[in-house]
């Protein structure tokens, strides 16, 4: 199995993109060895329950899927 880093990079909503904007310019060189984004957004409530909205890569939104599913 191959060794891999974990970055989590965690850039909230602001006008502009500008955490987003900075962390490709501070890391384009690093940009194509990316194997996975996921991206948590309209994170918060909605008369009393949690949402969530995760989006990612096909297979492990399948995954996700399938295992929130199972748990319903």
């Amino acid at each position: 199995m191959d060794q891999r880093d974990l970055r989590e990079v965690v850039v909230g909503e602001e006008r502009g993109l500008l955490g987003s904007k900075a962390y490709v310019r501070d890391y384009e060189e690093e940009l194509d060895k990316i194997v996975l984004n996921i991206n948590l957004d309209m994170i918060g409530t909605y008369m009393g329950k949690f949402i969530a909205r995760v989006s990612a890569e096909d297979k492990l939104s399948q995954m996700l899927h399938q295992s929130i599913a199972a748990m319903i």
